[in-house]
This record gives structure tokens, sequence and C-alpha cells, in this order.
């Protein structure tokens, strides 16, 4: 996926003040009277700002928490205020994505296979998960996890979660500097990390403070992370392939779509559109709306709800889900690329005398990963040069025998493309006699030498 930013959307969501995963969402509706105070955390009371965010997880087995009391008086407890440790974070982002167990021994040295979290939850085997799943990718060999999550690694884990790090990867240094270069405190962002958070601000995912800070490196509360895993995992939304060339050659002419909601019931119906950098509506899904189950399916072939062939660019999967109540809860937007795959090449010169050295050029549309050529005499890799104006340029070289006859010689070009498609293009060389050297002239004049060397 070639990077590419949609700056002007991101300028209009820097106004907004908050760090948030995802667009607004609505709170969720906790329970009311003694059937809370029986069941959920007692230390969570319905008037703190994201009791709704941590019931919805908590009813949906994601969150994890101590038993405290004594005697006859025994409760959960959440410690919504308290920083959360870097495996509580882990775990929940594990739960929340639906990620399964893992058995085997603890991928850091600092994490002993025995290590528990909260009470007795086993920490290795969500940890593993996370590891197998891509989401703690840099981490290691030592994890801390004991260490207070900050708002960078969390933010940087639910871009993996999400499935965001290749769009992230694709942003070019010039984007990442512009995108966070609008925080003052931008250079607090760990190097590392850099392409994530640009990613998670550029996608409105997340927003800075309204003294224009990202505080990358401040700590989270637990309150804050449970907020921040609901407004990312509560409805996602993902594509594959990331990046579509519909052109009928079967090689990633369609996207599958996938929705999923962390909500096991009480769903009236998905929406489901794409959007353009713009953020104009390009296709609608109607047929979503009748579906009433946690996942839900469907694709994309490129085209708007006309059946028209949409122009390259970035676009973007949204989904949602109503509930009977007759709220809305929105994933965050999945970025999906529709590119051309294309190659043209030529010879410099297309007509050569033995011996001669010849130059293939090509140029290829930006997914093209090599490209190679083949003469009936030579053959190799092309090597890659600069990427302007939307395309990609190759050049090679090989040289004509000086044994080879006169004649028409194939030379094919070939260019193989991220999306498993390969295009070849077919060049004829024509080689021609060598001109007659300068020696004896065979009893002609002058005048009869200089028609010669000139002649057809």
């Amino acid at each position: 996926m070639s990077g590419c930013s949609r700056t002007g959307r991101t300028r209009r969501s820097v106004r907004a003040s908050a760090l948030v995963i995802a667009a607004a969402l609505s709170a969720f509706v906790l329970p009311s009277g003694s059937a809370l105070a029986r069941s959920f955390y007692r230390d969570v009371p319905p008037t703190y700002w994201a009791a709704g965010e941590i019931y919805a997880l908590w009813s949906v087995g994601v969150t994890d928490g101590w038993t405290v009391g004594s005697g006859f008086n025994w409760w959960e407890a959440f410690r919504p205020t308290a920083e959360m440790a870097r495996v509580e974070f882990a775990i929940l982002v594990a739960k929340a994505f639906r990620l399964a167990p893992e058995p085997g021994p603890s991928p850091f040295l600092d994490v002993p296979d025995t290590y528990t979290a909260y009470d007795d939850v086993r920490a290795v085997p969500w940890l593993r998960a996370d590891v197998r799943a891509g989401t703690l990718d840099g981490e290691g060999p030592r994890f801390r996890p004991e260490a207070a999550v900050t708002r960078e690694a969390a933010v940087a884990w639910l871009v993996r979660a999400l499935d965001l790090e290749p769009y992230a990867r694709s942003l070019s240094p010039a984007d990442v500097g512009a995108i966070l270069g609008r925080f003052r405190d931008h250079g607090q962002v760990t190097p590392q990390l850099a392409p994530e958070l640009a990613a998670a601000v550029d996608l409105d995912i997340l927003r800075g403070y309204p003294d224009g800070t990202l505080r990358p490196a401040q700590p989270l509360v637990r309150g804050e992370a449970a907020a921040l895993v609901y407004r990312s995992a509560w409805v996602r939304v993902e594509a594959d392939p990331p990046v579509l060339t519909p052109d009928g050659d079967r090689h990633a002419d369609v996207a599958e779509i996938r929705g999923h909601a962390l909500q096991n019931g009480n769903i009236r119906g998905w929406r489901l559109w794409i959007e353009d950098a713009r953020g104009t509506v390009v296709r609608s899904y109607y047929g979503a709306r009748s579906a009433r189950t946690p996942e839900y399916a469907d694709t994309w072939d490129g085209k708007d709800g006309a059946g028209r062939a949409l122009p390259p660019g970035l676009y973007f999967v949204r989904a949602g889900i109503e509930s009977d109540e007759a709220v809305f809860r929105y994933s965050p937007p999945y970025p999906v690329r529709v590119e051309t795959v294309w190659l043209t090449a030529s010879l410099e010169p297309a007509t050569a005398e033995p011996g001669a050295r010849v130059t293939v050029r090509a140029a290829t549309s930006p997914l093209a990963r090599d490209a190679g050529f083949a003469a009936p005499w030579s053959g190799g890799q092309l090597a890659r040069g600069p990427e302007a104006g939307g395309s990609r340029s190759w050049s090679g070289s090989f040289a004509v025998p000086p044994s080879a006859p006169p004649g028409d010689y194939p030379v094919l070009v070939t260019a193989n493309f991220e999306d498993g498609a390969r295009r070849t293009a077919r060049l004829v060389l024509r080689v021609t006699a060598p001109a007659p050297s300068g020696g004896d002239a065979g009893g002609l004049d002058l005048g009869d030498l200089v028609i010669v060397l000139t002649g057809p």
C-alpha cells in the first residue's frame, strides 16, 4: 500500500480535543439499581465517566479485576483510577479481539511461565496470543509486565490489533512528520512507534488535547484503557486484501469485508459503507441492515453503488451496528487502496549492430515489487530506480554478441506485483549487419567508398 494520508480529514479531527479511539460513540446503557450493585465492580459507580465502556466489556467477559473484602463481604474491584500495567493491557487487548490463549513457554525473559496477573489470571497464554497476532511486534526480549502502559504503546498495540500496521508503514517519513508535527510534544514520540501514532491520528483514531499535545509517554489509568479498547474493538471492520487491483485478472479483484462486534445479542442490524478520502460515501450496503449476528461479511469490487469503477486512490471501509434501543456504534475506518497494475518497456537503441550494448528501460505502477528481462543471449533483474508521478522506474542492459546474425530478436520484460499479478511486455530488438570496415576498398575510388558507407 503506497503511502498517502488523508490530511484534510485529519486537520478537521485535530480540532476536537480528547484522546479517544475511533469516532464518537454513544455511551453504553448501564443496568440500574441493585442489579448493577450486585454484579458489577463496586468501585465503578454509574457516575464514573467510563462506567458504560467498562460495563460493556465486563458484560462480554473481557475485563478482569480483583476480589477484595473480608469475612462475608467480598466484592470485585476494577480500580479505574489506578495505572494500568502493561501485562494487564495486553490481556485486555487479547480478550477484546477474541484471540485464543496459546499454550507454551513465555515469549519474554522477565515473564515467568507461571506469572499471574490480577488474582489468578495466567498471563503467558494471552501474551503468546498477542505475539502470534503481531500486536506486540517490537517488544522484547524483556516485556516489563508491571510497568504502566503508556498512551503511545497502547495506541500502537491497538493499531496492530486492528490490522492497520500495513497502512502505518505505508506512510512516508514526510507524511509521519507532517501528521505528528501538528502537536507541540511530537518530539516525545518514540521514533519506532511514530508510524503507528501517525496512522492513528490520520485515521481519526487518535486525537490530541486542547493544549495541542499528544502526551505519548503519559501512563494510562485503567478507566482510560477500558474506554480506549471499547471504542476500538466493540465494532471493527477489516478488508482482505487491503490493496485492490480490479482489472479482471483474478488477482486482488475483490476484497473480502468482515465486520466483528463484541456485542453478542440485541443487534437490530449492521451498517456498512465505503467512503473516499474526503469522507464522501461512494458505496452503501443496504443488505447489511437485516443482519442481526455479531459477524457480518460482504465483498467490494472497487465500484460505486451504480457499478461504476472508481478511480485509483485511498478509500475507507466503515461499519456500525444498531441495537434494539436504536443506539448506533461505529468502527474505526479501515483503509483500502484501489490501484492499477501496468507495465511499459522500451529498448535503447531498438536497432543495434553485433557487439553493441542495449539498455532496457521499464516503468510500472508503484505496486511492482521486482522487474526483469530475458533476451536470447542474456537476462536478469532490472535495477529499481526512483518513483515519481505515480510510476516506478527500472533499468538494466545487455550486450549483443559479436557473432549475432542480422534479424529480429524477442526481448521479454516482466514485472511482479504485490497483489500476485504479473505483467509482460514483448519487445523486438533488430540486429543489423555490421558496417564494412575502413580497410581495402577493393579498387573503388573515394566516391564509391562513400556510397558503400552511407548506403542502406
